[in-house]
């Protein structure tokens, strides 16, 4: 899996680095907001690593910037020292999906990504999917106007256009020859 870490302390990027290395995982990180933004839209990652408290834009920032400008959803996990009840509502309301405390537990860390890659794969299954649903559609759609033995256009093609030239045809002023 392609994991993306945020946040601006150096040590803890470089720690879960490791842990996740171990475990096999490619992993990017940013030292800010702004960097990670940029970041996810290069290396389109499987989940997101997000520190709360950075400088300049913080992680509730990030994660609704992350939510409003990309259409593909991808878990993102806060990283936090403040863990009281209210952070941690704050965060799942910013668009965040899980809360890790720091400093990061090993354990902790590595049930967590089990647990993400689990979804991760369900994730490219339900989008292989809708993209083999979506070709389907398309395939149904153009055997439903045209007609199996001839393959010229048939009744459903004809209602279909001739609604749409009369409708040009209204709005141009123009005749309209049907034959």
């Amino acid at each position: 899996m392609k994991i993306l870490i945020i946040d601006d302390s150096k040590i803890e990027r470089m720690i879960i680095r490791s842990y996740l290395q171990h475990l096999n995982h490619e992993v990017f990180d940013a030292k800010n907001g702004e960097t990670g933004i940029a970041l996810f839209s290069e290396c389109n990652p499987d989940i997101v690593l997000l520190g709360v408290v950075m400088i300049g834009i913080n992680g509730y920032q990030v994660a609704k910037q992350i939510r409003q400008e990309f259409t593909d959803w991808v878990p993102i996990i806060f990283l936090s020292g403040k863990t009281e009840p209210e952070d941690v509502m704050v965060g799942i309301e910013a668009g965040g999906d899980d809360y890790l405390p720091k400093p990061i537990q090993k354990q902790i860390l590595i049930a967590k990504m089990t647990a993400m890659e689990r979804i991760a794969t369900m994730r490219s299954q339900l989008l292989k999917t809708k993209n083999d649903l979506e070709l389907a559609n398309e395939e149904l759609g153009r055997l439903a106007t045209l007609d199996g033995l001839t393959g010229i256009a048939n009744r459903r093609h004809l209602d279909a256009m001739f609604s749409k030239e009369l409708s040009r045809a209204k709005r141009h002023a123009q005749p309209l020859t049907f034959i």
